[in-house]
């Protein structure tokens, strides 16, 4: 994994700070003006130059689909969650051309639900009501200076957030160019070479979203067996089956949008198996044919890795998911 050596660049003299940060663009986002006006003072008696106040997300739609923003900072609780549904998306390539754009939520929950929501939805920081504009300004810095690398997985893009240690995972975490450090720390060179790069890694995140996507269907399909050798009743492998179901046509999406064809096959004929396991008896021979289209998609989807190998990965994530599940009910 490449290291971020922000943290050992020489600080900067303040004149140079201030001339760095008026190139930078930060979006706040809050219908609370009053609050939020104190916010973007604060911002731009620090030199940054381009702070703007939205009460609605449409035009920051806009702007992300323009030029472009560095900083997204809004109310997580805004419009019932359209902040974070506008960071999500973000994230996911389905909105705006820069994915890494960094962003801080400021939430007055504290539920746990509310918490998972703007983490699930790939934010760097989520800051619970009331906050101080050196609060806030702490964790700006915390993105520059040390912002978290990136994982990928079927349904998520954004900061890697494992806390375990002992947690084993094979999902590789990368760093993305990160707009917001480069204009402060003077690294920025142009548009043009920002966006070259953008595309380069949001290429790299189509790619390893099909991969996860792959690794996520063996797993599913690992789940009913288990549910099946259980003798656990046919309506919970089902259950798992409409899962997979939809996961695959998740994965026909991605494969579309990356020329896949081969791939999109492969998730045809996956796609048909479970259907025909879902409307009949779930057999023997039905999940042999499953197990084996799903491991063609994974050796189209890990090329120069045999799928036995990846199967291994697939059985440490569904022991860790066991483990997980099992914790979770003795807590209970």
């Amino acid at each position: 994994m490449p290291s971020n050596d922000a943290d050992r660049r020489a600080p900067m003299k303040e004149a140079e700070l201030r001339r760095n940060r008026a190139n930078v663009s930060i979006a706040m986002i809050d219908a609370n003006t009053t609050v939020a006006n104190s916010l973007c003072t604060s911002f731009r008696e620090l030199g940054y130059g381009k702070v703007e106040l939205y009460r609605d997300i449409a035009p920051v739609e806009l702007a992300l689909h323009g030029r472009g923003i560095d900083l997204i900072i809004g109310d997580g609780d805004h419009q019932d969650g359209s902040l974070l549904e506008l960071i999500s998306r973000l994230r996911n390539g389905d909105l705006g051309h820069n994915p890494f754009t960094a962003a801080i939520v400021t939430s007055w929950s504290r539920e746990r639900q509310t918490i998972r929501r703007a983490i699930d939805a790939g934010v760097d920081a989520i800051l619970v009501n009331p906050i101080s504009p050196g609060q806030l300004v702490e964790r700006v810095q915390d993105i520059v200076r040390r912002r978290k690398p990136f994982i990928v997985t079927a349904d998520y893009t954004g900061p890697e957030r494992r806390r375990d240690p002992g947690r084993v995972s094979t999902v590789p975490a990368f760093w993305p160019p990160n707009s917001l450090a480069e204009k402060e720390r003077g690294l920025y060179i142009d548009d043009a070479d920002l966006n070259r790069r953008i595309d380069a890694a949001a290429r790299e995140i189509s790619e390893e979203k099909l991969r996860r996507s792959a690794f996520q269907l063996a797993f599913l399909q690992s789940l009913v067996d288990i549910a099946v050798e259980a003798e656990e009743p046919s309506v919970v492998a089902k259950a798992g089956l409409e899962r997979l179901r939809r996961q695959a046509q998740k994965s026909v999406s991605l494969a579309k949008l990356d020329g896949q064809s081969d791939l999109l096959s492969g998730l045809g004929r996956v796609i048909i198996v479970v259907a025909e396991m879902i409307a009949n008896v779930i057999t023997d021979t039905g999940r042999v044919a499953l197990r084996r289209e799903i491991d063609l998609l994974l050796a189209m989807a890990f090329p120069g890795q045999l799928p036995a190998v990846t199967r291994e990965d697939v059985s440490i994530a569904i022991g860790d998911y066991e483990r997980r599940r099992q914790a979770d009910l003795d807590q209970a």
